[in-house]
């Protein structure tokens, strides 16, 4: 085992630890007990030859991949190379990795699944289609300028929680673009900073520009997101009236599945319209349909979604106050057709 972890590349944190690309911090903690119950010299049962060299990568790996901006970069920003795109089959969603890693069990970074990765054709849809209007018209490369917010998708579950600000566009064709990461300012919020810490993400509230990166996937970003500048490298983000959020169901923060109720702020809750995929409509009207939210219920919240409210002239037979959603921000069981 130790000379295994010493055969790696020395920044090939994944291989060190042993453990499957893009993999959850999760699965990296438990690979990293197992290891070092096995190299720490005062834990393993008899001397191995040269086990402490091996356990001081491993631990070296492990610190790295445990900070979640430094991880987000090690998986989004590495040095071109050439690719594959493969689809996960639990999910169906496609995904973009280095070629070295065809034929392998990788991690889907959707629903953190395992599967074989075998090539597929690039020009499929790995998302399902929505039922009208086509959100990946909003996010193509010609959409992106400089200065704007965008929200990136977050490798735990493939949802939209991690903001993004656009520094300078280098290329349209190919995509390349200079962003700095906003990172949540939590001004020493003791119930914050454990949110933090625990893996959550923050999703409203004042961010700070971090660290610069470039980008070359546009599959990576989901949607333009409002925002208010606060002072110079500050902003501010909150939901707007209409806007609809994915807010965390009841008891599910340490779930592995997660569980979602979807709101339309400063409105109501949603539900499933019958017979569609992406089709949601207000569950209740008069008083019973708003809940307030109080400062700490900040946590409640997930991520936007981009939705487009439908009108009674789009001629489509459908109740009335009803949102389409885009898929790509939705989990995979709010995609099931209701009958």
């Amino acid at each position: 085992m130790a000379i295994k972890v010493l055969r790696a590349f020395p920044t090939d944190h994944y291989k060190i630890l042993h453990v499957e690309p893009f993999s959850h911090i999760n699965a990296i903690k438990k690979q990293y007990k197992a290891l070092a119950l096995v190299l720490h010299p005062d834990k393993a049962g008899s001397p191995i030859p040269a086990a402490e060299d091996a356990f001081k990568r491993v631990a070296d790996s492990f610190r790295f991949l445990s900070d979640r901006s430094r991880k987000r970069d090690y998986d989004t920003s590495r040095p071109a190379v050439e690719t594959f795109w493969t689809a996960c089959l639990t999910c169906r969603l496609l995904h973009e990795f280095d070629r070295r890693y065809i034929g392998y069990r990788l991690v889907c970074p959707n629903c953190r699944k395992s599967f074989r990765a075998v090539e597929v054709p690039s020009d499929g849809n790995g998302v399902e289609d929505s039922d009208f209007y086509d959100f990946d018209n909003d996010r193509t490369e010609k959409c992106f300028a400089n200065g704007q917010i965008w929200a990136i998708y977050d490798d735990d579950d493939g949802m939209p929680r991690h903001y993004g600000l656009i520094d300078e566009v280098m290329s349209s064709s190919p995509f390349r673009v200079k962003m700095c990461w906003l990172d949540a300012l939590v001004d020493g919020d003791e119930s914050l900073l454990l949110w933090e810490k625990s893996g959550r993400h923050i999703s409203f509230g004042r961010f700070k520009i971090g660290r610069k990166v470039e980008m070359d996937s546009v599959n990576l970003f989901s949607h333009i997101v409002e925002s208010e500048k606060a002072a110079k490298e500050l902003f501010r983000i909150y939901p707007k009236k209409g806007s609809v959020w994915a807010l965390y169901g009841e008891m599910n923060y340490g779930r592995e599945q997660r569980s979602y109720d979807i709101a339309v702020f400063l409105t109501s809750y949603s539900e499933k319209v019958e017979g569609y995929k992406t089709i949601f409509k207000r569950t209740q009207i008069g008083p019973h349909a708003v809940r307030w939210l109080e400062k700490d219920d900040i946590m409640l919240f997930s991520h936007q979604i981009p939705a487009r409210k439908l009108a009674e002239t789009d001629g489509l037979n459908l109740p009335g106050d009803c949102w389409e959603l885009d898929p790509a921000s939705l989990p995979a069981d709010l995609l099931q057709i209701v009958r």
